[in-house]
């Protein structure tokens, strides 16, 4: 068909400041419809056709049988699982006219699980791989850049069934390389693989395919040397104290407004990751509080507290109800009911700056260690919330 036939409104003039978006729009291969809701011309359907021709081939051959989920799913689905009432806005919900509880997948593991006990019920059935190509709805709250970031979209996913963790991580290698021959023959072979979080769905191992961009915006970890490569959100964050030779007594000092890492340690004459530094969140679901402890210079990384605590937190507000002194907390003497979790990126520090619990004092000399000779914080709680290290690249992950 000759291009002055196809359907659509080809431009001269850039319409969009992201250039995906302004190409896709200027060569009449998309038309928007709502806040990130799209309608695909005639050369992107063929596009989008193209593709789906190679998922198909490439999880046929790793034994994958295709199914196809309803779009529209009831809740005693997701209640089922318990996600009807984790998940937040995101699922769009709605009553259907007999005034039962409806939703649009975003995710299709409960309908997986649900085909799973119908069609699977002896050990003989198993294992096995279903996968659909379908339409999903997230209620993004930042939709943005064209089809980057969208809330309906077509996602090709796929569930695995096995009888043993053996048996899972071989075929999860087979999907993962799958996976990179379908980049390589979409034609961006230059997408790679990294370790991220599972997010919703849970699970220990999870990796996500990431084609480096200027208009990412996930930041990466990479280290050419050793091969490591990792999504920030589950990237490990490896700090190394170096103990000082004198250890130093504990001391209170008057520091006065100051209240923060970098005014303290100016006023002192320190560093910052010479200091313990106290951040204060609150629980989503109750409105608890959540204490971290952690060393000056490094910063929360609040998907890995929120999968540690397995609940969605917000910065603390109105922390005087916690019993908290803002810009003087501190371990040492610390009186109060929040959950008190301590970073590693604090084992082997010595001789710190922290809060005093005091309006306008400080301690120095704070060594958080089984050796050092101060009191244990009441609500002590050992936690593992590992702070992710610098940003090296710029990405974006995409729902195929």
């Amino acid at each position: 068909m000759k291009v002055s036939q196809l359907l659509g409104e080809r431009y001269k003039d850039r319409v969009a400041d992201i250039e995906s978006q302004n190409l896709m729009t200027r060569g009449g291969y998309m038309k928007q419809v709502g806040n990130g809701i799209y309608s695909l011309l005639p050369p992107a359907t063929r596009i989008q056709r193209k593709i789906e021709k190679i998922l198909r081939e490439e999880m046929d051959l790793i034994d994958g049988q295709e199914v196809l989920f309803p779009v529209t799913m009831p809740a005693s689905l997701w209640q089922s699982s318990g996600r009807w009432d984790s998940i937040g806005s995101e699922m769009l919900r709605f009553k259907d006219r007999s005034g039962a509880d409806m939703c649009l997948g975003m995710t299709h593991e409960e309908a997986a699980v649900h085909m799973a006990n119908n069609i699977a019920g002896t050990y003989q059935k198993y294992p096995f791989m279903i996968y659909q190509i379908q339409t999903k709805f997230r209620d993004e709250p930042r939709a943005r850049g064209g089809l980057i970031r969208v809330r309906e979209f077509t996602m090709k996913d796929a569930y695995s069934f096995h009888t043993s963790q053996e048996d899972l991580e071989k075929y999860y290698d087979r999907c993962y390389r799958a996976y990179e021959r379908i980049y390589a023959r979409a034609g961006i072979p230059e997408v790679i693989a990294v370790k991220s979080d599972s997010g919703m769905m849970g699970g220990k191992v999870s990796h996500e395919f990431m084609l480096l961009t200027d208009i990412g915006e996930d930041t990466l970890v990479i280290c050419p040397e050793c091969g490591y490569r990792a999504n920030m959100e589950a990237a490990e964050c490896i700090v190394r104290n170096e103990a000082d030779a004198v250890m130093k007594p504990l001391e209170s000092v008057y520091t006065g407004e100051a209240k923060t890492i970098e005014d303290v340690c100016l006023l002192l004459g320190s560093k910052p990751e010479k200091s313990c530094k106290a951040v204060v969140y609150q629980r989503n679901a109750d409105d608890s509080f959540v204490l971290i402890f952690t060393r000056g210079d490094i910063e929360v990384n609040e998907t890995k507290l929120t999968n540690y605590l397995k609940a969605a937190v917000h910065p603390a507000v109105d922390i005087e109800n916690a019993n908290l002194c803002a810009g003087n907390i501190g371990p040492v003497g610390l009186a109060t009911k929040a959950t008190v979790l301590f970073d590693r990126s604090l084992v082997g520090a010595t001789n710190l700056i922290c809060g005093a619990n005091k309006e306008a004092y400080h301690f120095t000399g704070f060594t958080p260690s089984p050796q050092a000779q101060h009191p244990d914080p009441p609500g002590h709680r050992g936690g593992q919330h590992l702070p992710a290290g610098p940003p090296v690249h710029r990405s974006h992950g995409h729902d195929l």
